[in-house]
Order: C-alpha cells, then sequence, then structure tokens
C-alpha cells in the first residue's frame, strides 16, 4: 500500500495528465462512433427490409461492416498509418489515435444496432438495445485506447508500458489498472441505471402485451364454445326424432 501512495505522489501529475488525454481520446471517438455508427446500422437494417433486390445489393455494405466492427484494432492501426500520416500529419499521440477509434467504433456500433434490431426474439425495446449497444461501444473504446497507448499514441496505455511494464514498476501498473478499472465500473453504473429507468416502461408494455394475448385466447374459446354448441344442436334434435320414431313403430 505504501509503494502504490508513492506512485501516486511521485507521478500524479504524468497520470492525471494522461488521464486527460485518454478521456479527450474516448470523448471525441464516442460522440462521432455514436453519430456514424446509428446512421450506418438503422440504414442498412431498413434497407435489407425493403425488398430482396434492395437487400442483395446492400449485402457487401453489411459484410463490410461486420467485418470492419469486429476487425483488430491495432491492425487497423497498421492499415491506417498512411492515411494519419498525410490528413492527419502524425502517427503518434491522441491525434493518431482519435480517427482509428472513431473508424473502429463506428462499425462496432452500428454492427451492434444491426443485430440488435435484427433479434425479434429480445424482449428489449428499442431504447434497452440501444442502452446495450452504447455500453458495449464504451467498453471496447476504452481497451482500444489501451492498446493503441501501447504502441505510442498517447494516454494510460502508454505510460503503462513505459513506467510499468519497461521499467518493471508493479505499484504504478497497480494504479492504472486501478483507473482503468473505475472506467470500467463508472460504464458499468450508468447502463445499469439507465436499463433500471426503462424498466418500469418495459414492464408496462409486458403487461399489456401479456394482457392482449389473453384477450386473444379467451376470445378463439369463447367462439369455440359457441360453436360447438350450434354444431350439437341439430344432433340433438335429430337423435330426439330418432327416439320417436323408434317408439311409434314399436308400438
Amino acid at each position: 500500500m505504501e509503494a502504490i501512495l508513492d506512485v501516486i505522489n511521485t507521478h500524479e501529475a504524468l497520470i492525471y495528465s494522461e488521464f486527460e488525454a485518454t478521456i479527450e481520446m474516448l470523448s471525441g471517438a464516442i460522440f462521432i462512433a455514436i453519430i456514424a455508427g446509428f446512421f450506418i446500422g438503422i440504414t442498412l437494417y431498413n434497407l435489407k427490409r425493403v425488398n430482396g433486390f434492395i437487400s442483395f445489393l446492400t449485402l457487401p455494405l453489411r459484410i463490410a461492416m461486420f467485418v470492419l466492427g469486429g476487425y483488430p484494432v491495432i491492425a487497423l492501426a497498421v492499415l491506417l498509418v498512411p492515411f494519419l500520416q498525410s490528413q492527419v500529419g502524425t502517427i503518434i499521440g491522441i491525434e493518431a489515435a482519435q480517427p482509428i477509434l472513431m473508424i473502429s467504433g463506428a462499425f462496432y456500433f452500428a454492427t451492434l444496432l444491426y443485430r440488435a434490431f435484427a433479434n425479434t426474439d429480445d424482449e428489449d425495446g428499442i431504447a434497452g438495445k440501444v442502452i446495450k449497444s452504447l455500453r458495449s461501444l464504451v467498453l471496447m473504446l476504452i481497451s482500444s485506447s489501451a492498446v493503441l497507448g501501447m504502441i505510442g499514441m498517447g494516454g494510460l496505455g502508454g505510460i503503462l508500458l513505459n513506467y510499468g511494464f519497461f521499467r518493471f514498476d508493479y505499484p504504478f501498473a497497480i494504479v492504472i489498472a486501478v483507473i482503468y478499472a473505475v472506467m470500467v465500473l463508472v460504464v458499468e453504473f450508468a447502463a445499469l441505471l439507465l436499463l433500471t429507468i426503462m424498466s418500469p416502461v418495459r414492464t408496462v408494455k409486458a403487461t399489456q402485451k401479456a394482457e392482449k394475448i389473453a384477450r386473444t385466447v379467451n376470445i378463439e374459446k369463447t367462439d369455440r364454445e359457441k360453436a360447438q354448441i350450434v354444431t350439437q344442436e341439430p344432433q340433438s334434435t335429430t337423435a330426439k326424432q330418432i327416439d320417436i320414431d323408434s317408439l311409434i313403430r314399436r308400438r
């Protein structure tokens, strides 16, 4: 414990500055990824539902979305080096990390939304599906920012590698790991809070759906009973006539 406190006192300025850089890196990436990913995912999902011809035309776009949505961020960073060098002007620092996170996050979020809305068996409403997709997006971007930091793009991942790994400073690595753990817990708590707020709405909708199904079942049962009564009445009349005729013959 004393070693950890000593690390905080010694490297407080460094940790704080890199934490700010990580938050700056993530905030811009999350904002763009949400907007672009929502547009891509919902557009491709709606186009797939139009008709078979449009669905066939958009198939290559959906395949590209799924591939880029699950593509390793480290490999994407290597492939984007020429773009970063020409457009951004650098391949290090948060200026280079943000475009990579934006592209990766946008297609990842689009894939999550597409699969969530295509899954009709899921009882979550639209809001619940979006919240769960947002949670997965932010957690993915946090882990990706750590990976990019370790290859020289700044943030907590960079100092974790340089100070915690190369210098074998285990207390320093624990401090950075705890910071990442707190970030993950904040995301999980926010998602849980939003889902809890939305749960009364889901409960009301589920109750209404159950009542509607119960009414439909009762109506069908009533209709069957009426049909049975209608079909049984002529049979009983015919049976009575047959009994009367038999009695007359016996006499």
